[in-house]
């Protein structure tokens, strides 16, 4: 699960990117979201409250309703 590397190749992503965290997940808290965030140069973070590791079953319908609202907004 751990990459030491990772962080050297997030700056390579050239496209929008949407990170996606349980504002409670205790496998992967959230201050790893905001560590990527800063290491990717175009991402956002979309918190879920309530919610654990596991946010596209723990809340699928608002999971959804993120990526469609990115994808819409990030279309070109």
């Amino acid at each position: 699960m751990h990459d030491p590397a990772l962080a050297k190749w997030l700056h390579r992503i050239d496209r929008p990117t949407q990170l996606l965290w349980g504002s409670g997940d205790r496998v992967l808290p959230p201050v790893y979201a905001e560590h990527w965030q800063r290491l990717l140069p175009d991402a956002t973070v979309a918190y879920f409250d309530d919610c654990g590791h596991l946010p596209h079953i723990e809340q699928p319908a608002a999971f959804a309703a993120a990526i469609e609202a990115f994808a819409r907004g990030t279309a070109r």
